[in-house]
């Protein structure tokens, strides 16, 4: 089968992550796979993984760079023939309208691809107005045959847009590799001891994108409640993004220079959950659960969250996790402490949400059950079409 996916870029993070993931898994099973994307620090990974790039702007604030983008893609479409065009974003789902719609593309096969669409986030930032949010989820549906809902939010997004409910289909795109083995008494001394860690300091990490939509101030606010009750705790705020100014400024002015450390971005996240004890998920947005938290919770650590409709699919208070209750950053910093005073506890939750995630999450899974929708898809197309060739003679 050969796919093609889109999407923004492949700079670090939870959705660039998990298309390489896809990726490599197709590669691994025949598939032929290209990536129509801006590029980024991902690339070289992508590439090696045997996929092939279309370097393409996707600046959506461009008018000229969407129709250079969108005759590129036609160019590349009448090359690579795809069966299957999967976009992952709305910049991308323009240019590849676009792309499609410029002139009919005399495709060697004697279907068009099957088109899907994942939206994979809601809100770009905190109060953003809502007209502009559906204005979102509607482009990134634009022209699919289907439309990917990956949590209750989404779903409630796309429920007030114009799109059948033929259309939808509800499951997950995003899935973690699954270590083989996830002893989490396996810590790596020279990490530890890179990052200035003493034996007997517990680590508290979260990771993600330096924006507002991640709300690290929490995480900061909750490690000084912390840090007021108890020594050697250290926090790892893993991540790169505008807000990096505005967040050392905060730090500084709590005095915990040394005990919250800002990472920046990292390419060794699977190392950092390594040696990790408690996993926290500040986030208060609906979007998904998070990579980092599928992440975590396949490495055995517990993961601590605000109890988000979208972070349930992956944590079940008390058994996969820790949920409290939204931006109750008091609620935070005492669910933290309380699994670092348990390291019993700790284990349970850890190995109860490995477990869960095998289960619903692992890419293996995630990559079959998605590939089994692309060929439903080219089988409906292909009735269709020998259905109108019946009708026309």
């Amino acid at each position: 089968m050969r796919v093609l996916f889109l999407t923004n870029s492949l700079d670090i993070g939870g959705i660039e992550t998990n298309l390489i993931l896809l990726a490599e898994e197709m590669t691994r099973r025949g598939c032929s796979v290209t990536a129509g994307t801006s590029g980024g620090q991902l690339l070289p990974q992508l590439e090696q993984a045997g996929v092939e790039h279309i370097k393409l702007a996707m600046d959506v604030m461009s008018p000229a760079a969407l129709l250079s983008d969108a005759r590129a893609l036609r160019r590349e479409l009448r090359h690579l023939d795809p069966e299957v065009i999967h976009s992952f974003s709305a910049t991308a789902s323009i240019v590849l309208a676009l792309a499609m719609g410029l002139r009919r593309i005399p495709f060697r096969r004697r279907r068009p691809p099957a088109v899907l669409a994942s939206p994979m986030g809601i809100v770009t930032r905190p109060g953003e107005p809502r007209l502009l949010t559906l204005a979102r989820g509607w482009a990134v549906s634009l022209g699919a045959d289907r439309v990917i809902v990956t949590s209750p939010a989404i779903h409630g997004l796309l429920k007030w847009l114009p799109i059948a409910r033929a259309r939808m289909i509800t499951m997950p795109v995003q899935g973690v590799r699954i270590a083989a083995d996830a002893d989490p008494a396996d810590r790596p001394l020279a990490l530890r001891d890179s990052l200035g860690l003493e034996p007997e300091h517990k680590v508290v990490t979260t990771i993600g994108r330096l924006d507002p939509t991640k709300s690290h101030e929490l995480f900061i606010d909750a490690a000084a409640r912390i840090c007021a009750d108890r020594d050697g705790v250290r926090f790892l705020l893993v991540g790169e993004g505008s807000l990096r100014g505005s967040l050392e400024r905060r730090v500084a002015a709590l005095g915990l220079e040394n005990e919250i450390l800002l990472l920046g971005a990292r390419t060794d996240v699977h190392a950092l959950l390594g040696i990790t004890d408690v996993c926290v998920r500040p986030g208060i947005l609906e979007g998904f659960a998070g990579i980092t938290v599928l992440e975590a919770q396949s490495l055995e650590v517990p993961v601590v969250a605000f109890a988000t409709e979208d972070v349930k699919l992956a944590i079940e208070d008390g058994v996969t996790g820790v949920l409290v209750t939204p931006g109750a950053i008091h609620e935070l910093a005492a669910a933290v402490a309380g699994l670092l005073d348990d390291p019993d506890r700790c284990s349970d939750i850890g190995r109860a949400g490995r477990s869960y995630v095998e289960r619903h999450f692992a890419i293996e899974q995630v990559t079959g059950r998605l590939l089994d929708v692309y060929a439903r898809m080219l089988r409906t197309q292909d009735r269709g079409r020998r259905l109108r060739e019946g009708r026309a003679h």
